[in-house]
């Protein structure tokens, strides 16, 4: 089959990977089932990868210790890690397991082209367990080899990986500053290897942290662009994984911005998506989508349908976003009028902010603990939140999350206090851009109208 028979060579690998293994010649059935799982994971087939990762394994247990085995389980490890962090979450016993093992054996065979996704594995499962601290060390490490190495591609991966740690922990512009620096490292015309070695293509990840960031720093019409740009960039490159990765964070952006009816289009798909192809999305999917429910006024489904899919998500052993996650059951319950289970929602918030270090969502948990003590007449606890989610707004550089929170104040505050909140909303309202129908400017406006006719 080998000489006769190329196309199967390059379309089927398992095949010889099976009779290698049926005849007994052990070393070459590994190295075909290695080859066939790197050639499931570019066709992001990642059920199939793993299942030929666990053929390849199986077999390395009847052979000796040797160099060359302690290579062929390394390369195995550092294969599968992409589609057991697309299938069962980044965080999940099955990517811990994988990458602590391919670092053991790392240590034991010295400085191998593996070494670098290696990193970027560990980095992975750090940053979404929401160890912040740790993913940043591991994302730092990543740089440092790929400037030992003067690797541009792998400069590129690590510092998306940076950006995207500075950003869950609330620092704007040095997030801002890593993913300037990513996209200048970028090209369309690149070299997308890693894209399938790490599962996801590093030019939508910065992309759709760029729009994010935007967001955060005012700049919502650009914001918008950018993450338009990751989607058509995601399936021009008919990577489905990096799709779902861009259509999640895209559905986040849009429910920042308060666009319901985008929102629940983008969450559907993100669903569907993941449910065809095995991905864990569909958890963070389904938040977005009770949201979007509970706004149309469904709230019994929408609340069902955010809890499951938080709780899902949290079972993978995830808590990344987990402060965003709450905040949006809790805007959800708002809106429902379920305010003590608002109130717990946002307390289990920021006590996972200050486990985690993740505080980049931490002024609107404030700003709606807030509104949500309002809404049950404590006039002292709201006002204290409010003015929590301004210092922390102003310390973290956002004006956007600094024009809610200002809003919120002008809406809360007792009449001594109504003019010096609406002239921080005036002052803030001139660091926004954005088109005049998104509903945070056109709340705004309402609210600055009180001063002209004060």
């Amino acid at each position: 089959m080998e000489e006769r028979y190329p196309e199967v060579i390059k379309e089927r690998p398992e095949y010889i990977a099976h009779h290698y293994t049926e005849a007994g010649l052990l070393e070459k059935a590994i190295d075909w089932w290695l080859l066939a799982e790197q050639d499931a994971l570019k066709k992001s087939a990642n059920v199939e990868a793993i299942s030929h990762f666990k053929r390849g394994m199986a077999l390395l247990k009847k052979l000796p210790v040797t160099k060359d085995n302690t290579l062929r389980e390394l390369r195995l490890c550092a294969t599968v890690g992409a589609a057991y962090c697309a299938t069962t979450g980044y965080a999940s016993q099955e990517v811990e397991t994988v990458f602590l093992r391919a670092s053991e054996l790392l240590n034991r065979t010295g400085d191998i082209p593996e070494q670098f996704p290696i990193l970027w594995g560990q980095y992975a499962f750090y940053v979404v367990r929401g160890e912040l601290d740790e993913a940043k060390e591991h994302a730092q490490a990543m740089l440092a080899a790929a400037e030992n190495k003067y690797n541009r591609l792998m400069q590129l991966e690590a510092t998306v990986a940076l950006g995207l740690t500075h950003y869950f922990i609330g620092d704007v512009i040095v997030a801002y500053s890593y993913i300037e620096k990513a996209a200048q490292l970028d090209s369309l015309d690149r070299d997308r290897t890693f894209t399938y070695i790490c599962g996801q293509d590093s030019s939508v990840g910065n992309l759709v942290y760029m729009a994010l960031t935007l967001w955060l720093m005012g700049e919502l019409d650009q914001a918008l662009d950018k993450s338009g740009e990751a989607i058509s960039l995601a399936r021009k490159l008919e990577h489905p994984f990096s799709l779902a990765y861009a259509l999640n964070f895209s559905a986040w952006l849009h429910y920042m911005l308060r666009k319901t009816d985008s929102a629940e289009i983008l969450a559907n798909e993100v669903i569907s998506l993941s449910l065809e192809q095995g991905f864990f999305w569909v958890t963070l999917g389904s938040v977005i989508l009770g949201w979007t429910k509970v706004s149309a006024g469904d709230s019994d489904q929408g609340l069902t349908m955010m809890e499951t899919g938080l709780q899902n998500y949290r079972g993978a052993g995830a808590g990344l976003s987990q402060t965003l996650q709450l905040s949006i059951e809790a805007d959800a319950c708002l809106q429902a009028k379920e305010l003590n289970r608002a109130i717990a929602c946002l307390q289990e918030a920021i006590e996972m902010a200050e486990k985690t270090g993740e505080k980049f969502w931490l002024a609107d948990i404030y700003r709606l603990m807030a509104e949500t003590y309002h809404l049950m007449d404590d006039e002292r606890a709201a006002e204290s939140n409010i003015l929590k989610a301004i210092d922390i707004a102003k310390e973290q550089n956002s004006p956007m999350l600094l024009l809610r929170a200002a809003a919120s104040y002008v809406r809360l505050t007792n009449k001594n206090n109504k003019k010096t909140a609406l002239m921080l909303l005036k002052q803030v309202r001139k660091k926004i851009n954005g088109s005049d129908d998104l509903s945070d400017l056109q709340d705004a406006e309402l609210l600055l109208k009180e001063l002209k006719g004060s």
